[in-house]
């Protein structure tokens, strides 16, 4: 993981997860699981490329990054909640947690740039 993490940063789903983590109290595995198909979702128009391959990975017959992401929602679903609301996320916390998670440098590694702050909320959303 170290190695992947030092050749490709962290993008906006590992400091969305830690905020999450450390700020609403979320447990870490169940919290990057049910992120992942919403932070596969986010990346697919700004990294097709790398996202499509992805899809290819998981068994698709075409790099479509869109279908990446339904196929990660697929595989996350077996591992246990699906929704950041059965974490115990509130549609209340979104906010705080956008304000907390967009001032981090992580975020500049995101394919495409820093996200706006309504791309990380609409993240959340969609997760929620």
């Amino acid at each position: 993981a170290s190695w992947a993490v030092g050749a490709t940063g962290y993008s906006v789903h590992h400091p969305v997860c830690q905020t999450l983590v450390a700020g609403v109290g979320t447990p870490h595995a169940a919290t990057n699981a049910v992120l992942l198909p919403h932070s596969v979702r986010f990346a697919a128009p700004r990294a097709p490329g790398p996202v499509g391959r992805l899809a290819l990975a998981l068994g698709a017959e075409r790099a479509d990054p869109e279908l990446a992401a339904d196929l990660v929602a697929a595989l996350a679903a077996h591992a246990g909640p699906t929704r950041l609301s059965e974490l115990g996320v509130s549609w209340g916390d979104i906010g705080e947690v956008v304000e907390a998670v967009f001032g981090r440098a992580e975020l500049d590694e995101t394919p495409g740039g820093h996200p706006e702050e309504r791309e990380l909320r609409k993240l959340l959303e969609a997760a929620l």
